[in-house]
């Protein structure tokens, strides 16, 4: 009798240790399907915040160009204590090319540029002229119109750079400069403003450019001038907008997933 009800408590044994396997079996995949959901929902609100900021890091500052051209004979210097350069009226024109808003200058503008002394010796040889120059001085970048109103001021970069092939008599310079002052009302018309980004560049073509090795100086004429800046980076109000809506979805989705909220469960 006792070995039947042995035999009896076996199955039942067995039987528990089954239901106790599978229940735990069952816990065991729905924790771990509850955290593969967690790190969905983190993944989900981790591409939302990106798109977002993605989003809101394309809206583009407006980049402004001043355009010049025709200088005097003669108009470009360089030494070792420094280069200049000017034009008296070679201001053409004045462009926002984010918007593609342009003031023309039919009386025309000056420029004039100028940096400080040679950084590292200057090359001269029989194909090429090569100076590397400190930085400008306060206003050793000026841009005025024809009424001699100020539009733009800067100051010069360390390692501003001439170049010139000597055989064809082209050179160039290229800088970046620290942007101090902007006209308001120039850029009040090209549709930004009123503020503007610190930084700017400048290049420069130069024609006839010839170069003594024995003083180590060049001279040219400017041939063309260009000045890029930009103004401050500011969102359109659609782009605000959408910022705000991806904020708030994401501020919803991290706040369910901290309550546990089913459905990130």
């Amino acid at each position: 009798m006792r070995h039947k009800m042995m035999l009896l408590a076996v199955p039942l044994v067995l039987g528990v240790g089954c239901d106790t396997q599978t229940i735990y079996g069952r816990a065991h995949y729905r924790l771990t399907q509850a955290r593969m959901m967690r790190r969905m929902s983190v993944r989900k609100l981790s591409v939302v915040l990106v798109f977002v900021l993605a989003f809101a890091s394309t809206a583009v500052a407006d980049r402004i160009n001043f355009l010049f051209s025709n200088g005097p004979l003669n108009s470009l210097s360089v030494s070792a204590a420094g280069l200049s350069t000017s034009t008296p009226d070679g201001l053409v024109q004045v462009e926002n090319v984010t918007t593609g808003l342009l003031i023309a200058f039919p009386s025309g503008g000056s420029l004039s540029i100028s940096t400080g002394p040679v950084s590292s010796p200057p090359i001269i040889t029989p194909t090429l002229a090569l100076f590397t120059f400190s930085a400008g001085g306060i206003n050793s970048v000026v841009v005025e119109d024809s009424s001699s109103h100020i539009l733009l001021q800067g100051t010069v970069d360390d390692q501003s750079s001439y170049f010139s092939r000597l055989p064809d008599k082209q050179g160039s310079f290229l800088s970046t400069f620290t942007v101090t002052f902007v006209d308001p009302a120039l850029l009040m018309m090209l549709g930004t403003g009123p503020g503007f980004q610190p930084s700017g560049s400048l290049s420069t073509t130069f024609l006839g450019d010839s170069c003594d090795a024995t003083t180590m100086t060049c001279s040219g004429q400017l041939s063309t001038a260009g000045i890029s800046i930009q103004s401050p980076t500011i969102p359109e109000p659609a782009g605000l907008g959408v910022l705000g809506m991806g904020l708030l979805v994401v501020a919803g989705g991290l706040k369910r997933w901290a309550k546990g909220d089913p459905r990130n469960q």
